[in-house]
């Protein structure tokens, strides 16, 4: 079994991690959109001019080169994909985390229970 401040140290070396973890996701969808700014600044106006975000196929049957315009819907996938799955663990911890504290605050109410009956 693990002591309390072994898991303290666990929940925040897991904080830390989600933290450069997504940093990390953040600079590469920064690198990807100053990558597409400087090879298709046409692309990057027609993203910007829609109201709403465009989807694969407006990014295909884009005017610029599509094969560059797949590749950069490939790499905005797998950022999408990151960022799904951080947020997926990241929920994983915060459940354990409040598990954990609901079993600290459960057990500390059994204490008050046995010590003053009244």
């Amino acid at each position: 079994m693990m002591s309390d401040k072994e898991r303290d140290e666990m929940d925040f070396e897991a904080k830390s991690i989600i933290r450069q973890v997504s940093k990390r996701i953040k600079t590469l969808e920064a690198m990807e959109e100053g990558y597409l700014s400087i090879l298709f600044p046409q692309l990057i106006e027609e993203r910007r001019s829609k109201t709403k975000k465009g989807g694969f196929f407006d990014l295909v049957f884009s005017t610029v080169d599509e094969r560059e315009v797949v590749l950069a819907a490939h790499r905005a996938a797998i950022a999408w994909y990151l960022n799904k799955r951080l947020t997926e663990a990241s929920k994983i911890q915060a459940d354990l985390q409040e598990t954990r504290l609901m079993r600290a605050v459960e057990k500390s109410k059994r204490c008050i229970r046995t010590c003053c009956p009244y």
